[in-house]
């Protein structure tokens, strides 16, 4: 029997909708058929809405995900029904959050006058550093 997943909130708090539509970008684009869309599907294929108006729908994971905004923590949470593709689910969740956390950092480098560099490591892990920025 399939269910309407909420996962349990992640450690982000009031996302930032810019940064996030932006990890949401760079998701959709490590994957076959990726699309970014203003809605979800459950199992029987009823279209749900989001207020974020954001989610991710690729090949495998063709009900899509939605990125919501949970209404009483403010925490960043994901949507959707994960039947049959748990692992696929779980793996993107761990890519929005990783991609977004790594572009905030990002920008908080750049904040500070200094040139962001982010890097991906052999396990797939994305390696956010700066560099003092250099005046010509």
């Amino acid at each position: 029997m399939s269910h309407i997943a909420r996962y349990a909130s992640t450690a982000i708090k009031n996302p930032n909708l810019e940064v996030l539509r932006k990890a949401a970008e760079v998701v959709v684009g490590l994957h076959e058929e990726g699309q970014i869309l203003d809605h979800y599907y459950s199992y029987y294929g009823h279209r749900q809405e989001l207020s974020t108006k954001l989610a991710i729908r690729t090949r495998i994971l063709n009900r899509g995900v939605g990125l919501s905004i949970d209404a009483r923590t403010k925490a960043l949470v994901f949507v959707g029904d994960p039947y049959g593709v748990q692992v696929e689910w779980r793996e993107l969740i761990n890519q929005v959050q990783q991609t977004y956390i790594g572009l905030w950092a990002a920008e908080a480098i750049r904040q500070i006058g200094w040139d962001p560099q982010i890097e991906e490591d052999e396990d797939n892990t994305l390696v956010v550093s700066g560099e003092e920025a250099t005046v010509a």
